[in-house]
């Protein structure tokens, strides 16, 4: 899946260009043919020289991908060997890759989006690049990490993946904590290539169809290319799949995760202070059942997998062109489109509606009390998000030479728009005001909350919900002005020298109606209004130093100044030192920067809620009321003191490429990651476990409390952002590749990636965030994501005349999960399985190369991910199981 740097690398740098649907793909083929018209024919142009290019992780041109930067490359082929249709699947698998923003499963509010987190730092730490250019980050209301959807980008327009696998910040920016990754988009291409793809699992759903195009024109001074993708998916239930179709992993000694707002509901009689459980619970136990706990006794408790999707029904249409023309005057011209729309339905359980007082002379109640209500009502359908995401970039760029410098000028725009209706959102008001007879239109309906399938008047159900619309726009422009020399001469050869200056404009855009916004809707709302926006103005410059002529020294350094948090300088210095044309050994430091984001420091007041426990409180009375977990109002702010966030990367490796046993390269890199004052969303209830009571409104102790030293009782609890801990990462890359060519043509490739996690600890952390001291890796973080400290992948890749095939081995190894198992009744912490997958996929090439036909299986062996306890919260696992599909291409 992996093709490490080496010698046997060839290629120059590709510039992507994106496609808007209908006039301007109209417009755009206008301008090429006028372009096209005076040129010779393609072909007639003689054989260009090999020429320096553009390689990530370095400002100055390069004549080869090795030097001090750790550079990952997948090309394309890699890409499709893997049978994958959207490149998160891609980063999915990536063993330096954790916490990530995955497809499956993600709520309401991603619309299929993914993103890419590097080392787990966080997702927002990792730069994502569309040809050396930024692209807007996903506009999602409440977001605090912004992230770049990198499904947005069609597969069939990239011409390869560049990783970098070290700190960035003084060549890139502030962001790019983790590390770099640089999506190169095909930029030259001649004829018209038309493909299209199916896939589905083998319990025959999740059906996906991709179809693309690809057409373009090389001449001797204009070159085009633009591609069309469209795909369709169709949902997945997550009730049809047995490792997904229910919370309860109480089975398996696990813990229960069933909701307490349940239908059938459970009541608490005002009258004699009683939890009475519905009658009909457990009719159908994978919906609701009994569950007996302390202090409450028997409650229901709701399965809400029963009705969440796995997958969603998602369309997509994306496109994109680059146009490139030399000029008579030397300089060369670059316009850069790209184009995404995407539509997604997301299904979640029906609303949970907290509290609410059935009286005892209605017509239903069976108990005859006053009763408040836990529940959900059915009847109002699940609650449904059809989120329309679009993202556009366009880059018009200029570069040249002007005596002994290489210019260029780019201008990006950006942007990123997200629109959401929700349906089936349930008025609490409304909701209450029915319990009570006074619901309807006419204000005399009741609802009927009772039994496992309450059914109610349409015409109440109806007043009782609405459809509500929210949504973000993200933008990102950008002014980037660079220049680049070589000058001088050291023992090793002359001084490379970069500098650039760079104007950015970020901003975004919240929206959400009046309703979204009220707090009156069921179960809460996490929607927000943030409009807010910054400047950034940069200056870098690189220098490559070849000292000898075995030794490079990389020094680079870049200031940043941002309108509403100051300056910053982040420098960093790199070494190579080849000894001989078998090895190549690498070092290199850094510093970086990340300001917050406008949610941390913005985020507007929103209230919601959440299940908590009183530890101060329960340990001198033991009442129920203080121990067991109660619902509290929940505030939510962000916090405009918030100070920004600083790191340190460090990375020493070894490549070795014996001469004896040509094809063969093998990498090993050592990397640490320190990351200070990060920035963290206090946790109320490890607040509440310190008897703490920052963000804790109380209602004034009673005498009796005063009597026992405790504080009075919970009003309402607040979450914020705080500077918080240091987390300190590191760990070793493994990579390796042998490519062996017969002379008749026949083609043998593996390679290898693996990544060893030895620490992810957390220092100094403040009361509310995560615990400090603790080594996270080959454990469970933080509800988050599990930190196997083995991750790796194997490629094998075979090809002779028309025929060829490819395996994929996938494994990630064990880990402590998040919670302990209990089993005739002795706890032990629960050790999440290690986990294998093998891909195979096989490759036809009919008659002179023109029509190539995959088949190929995907997890074939259908192996089930391991029980995490944690219903889809693990972006390591893909739950669809086996999956077939066939992919047809031709090329005219």
């Amino acid at each position: 899946m992996r093709v490490p740097e080496s010698r046997h690398r060839r290629g120059a740098a590709a510039f992507g260009l994106p496609l808007f649907p209908g006039s301007v793909l109209a417009l755009a083929s206008l301008f090429t043919a006028a372009l096209f018209a005076d040129e010779e024919p393609a072909g007639t142009e003689e054989a260009r020289p090999v020429e320096l290019v553009h390689v990530t992780g370095y400002r100055i041109k390069r004549n080869s991908i090795d030097g001090p930067a750790p550079v990952n490359v997948f090309d394309r082929e890699t890409l499709e060997a893997t049978g994958v249709t959207l490149l998160g699947e891609f980063f999915r698998y990536l063993p330096q890759a954790l916490g990530q923003v995955s497809e499956l499963a993600q709520g309401s509010s991603f619309a299929g989006a993914e993103g890419v987190d590097l080392r787990g730092i966080g997702i927002d730490n990792t730069l994502t690049l569309l040809n050396g250019k930024r692209v807007a980050a996903y506009a999602r209301n409440g977001a605090s990490e912004p992230f770049v959807d990198i499904n947005a980008i069609p597969i069939a327009a990239i011409e390869r993946v560049e990783i970098l696998n070290d700190g960035a910040s003084a060549i890139y920016g502030s962001d790019a904590v983790a590390g770099v990754v640089n999506i190169i988009l095909r930029e030259e291409f001649d004829g018209l290539q038309l493909g299209g793809g199916y896939l589905t699992t083998t319990e025959g759903d999740g059906d996906e169809w991709t179809a693309d195009l690809v057409w373009g024109r090389t001449g001797e001074r204009t070159r085009v290319l633009a591609t069309v993708s469209v795909s369709d998916k169709s949902p997945i239930l997550a009730r049809d799949r047995e490792g997904t179709a229910d919370v309860d992993y109480s089975d398996v000694g696990g813990p229960n995760f069933r909701a307490f707002n349940s239908t059938p509901a459970n009541y608490f009689s005002l009258d004699s202070f009683q939890a009475i459980a519905d009658a009909e619970c457990g009719v159908e136990p994978k919906i609701a059942d009994i569950e007996t706990f302390p202090f409450f006794g028997d409650v229901c408790l709701f399965n809400y997998a029963w009705f969440q999707q796995l997958t969603y029904d998602r369309q997509a249409l994306s496109g994109n062109m680059v146009v490139t023309h030399d000029f008579d005057t030397g300089v060369t011209g670059r316009i850069e489109v790209l184009y995404s729309h995407r539509k997604n339905r997301a299904l979640l359980a029906p609303s949970p509606v907290i509290g609410g007082l059935i009286p005892a002379n209605h017509p239903n109640n069976p108990y005859g009390a006053l009763l408040e209500i836990a529940g959900r009502p059915l009847d109002t359908g699940n609650r449904i998000f059809d989120t329309s995401a679009d993202t556009y970039r366009v880059v018009a760029g200029l570069e040249g030479a002007w005596k002994d410098w290489a210019w260029s000028a780019d201008l990006l725009l950006s942007g990123n728009q997200t629109d959401t209706d929700r349906l089936n959102a349930v008025y609490s008001d409304r909701y209450y005001a029915a319990l009570a007879g006074s619901g309807g239109p006419s204000g005399d309906q009741w609802y009927n909350p009772f039994g496992a399938h309450p059914s109610n008047d349409p015409e109440l159900i109806d007043w009782m919900t609405t459809r509500t619309r929210f949504g973000a726009d993200s933008e990102e422009n950008a002014l980037d002005l660079e220049a680049s020399t070589f000058f001088g001469a050291l023992p090793g050869g002359a001084v490379g020298f970069a500098a650039g200056l760079q104007y950015r404009e970020q901003s975004l855009d919240e929206f959400a109606d009046e309703v979204e916004r009220s707090g009156q809707l069921a179960g809460g709302s996490q929607i927000t209004q943030i409009t807010a926006d910054r400047d950034i103005l940069a200056a870098y410059a690189e220098f490559k130093l070849p000292l000898l002529s075995t030794v490079e020294a990389q020094l680079a350094v870049r200031y940043d100044e941002y309108s509403d948090f100051g300056s910053s300088t982040n420098p960093k210095m790199a070494l190579a030192w080849r000894p001989g044309d078998a090895w190549l050994f690498r070092a290199s430091y850094g510093t970086s920067f990340r300001p917050p984001t406008f949610t941390e420091l913005f985020n507007p007041e929103t209230f919601n809620s959440g299940f908590y426990e009183d530890v101060e409180r329960c340990e001198v009375t033991g009442a129920p009321a203080d121990c067991a977990q109660r619902e509290y109002p929940v505030r939510d702010t962000g916090n405009p003191e918030l100070e920004p966030e600083s790191g340190e990367s460090t990375l020493f490796g070894v490549v070795w490429s014996p001469g004896f046993l040509d094809g063969f390269d093998l990498e090993v890199d050592y990397w640490r990651f320190e990351h200070s004052d990060r920035i963290v969303q206090l946790d109320p209830q490890l607040i509440l476990d310190a008897k703490n009571n920052d963000g804790v409104t109380r209602l004034p102790p009673s005498a009796e409390d005063i009597a026992l030293g405790i504080p009075g009782p919970i009003v309402e609890l607040t979450r914020t952002y705080l500077n918080s801990d240091r987390l300190v990462t590191s760990g070793v890359d493994v990579s390796g590749r042998y490519l062996w060519q017969s002379r008749t043509g026949m083609r043998f490739d593996t390679t290898l990636m693996y990544t060893y996690v030895g620490d992810y600890t957390l220092k100094d952390a403040a009361v509310g965030s995560r615990e400090s001291g603790i080594n996270f890796a080959g454990r469970h973080y933080n509800l988050e994501f599990g930190i196997p400290r083995h991750r790796g992948n194997l490629n094998i890749n075979w090809q002779n005349g028309a025929h060829g095939m490819a395996a994929n081995v996938r494994y990630t190894g064990d880990y402590e999960g998040a919670f302990d198992v209990t089993i005739d009744g002795a706890s032990r912490p629960h050790i999440v399985d290690a986990y294998t997958t093998l891909d195979l996929q096989y490759t036809y090439q009919f008659g002179a190369d023109a029509t190539r036909i995959r088949l190929g299986c995907r997890n074939c062996f259908d192996n089930d991910p391991p029980d995490t306890f944690l219903y889809l919260g693990e972006g390591l696992y893909d739950y669809r199981g086996a999956m077939v599909y066939t992919r047809l291409e031709h090329h005219f």
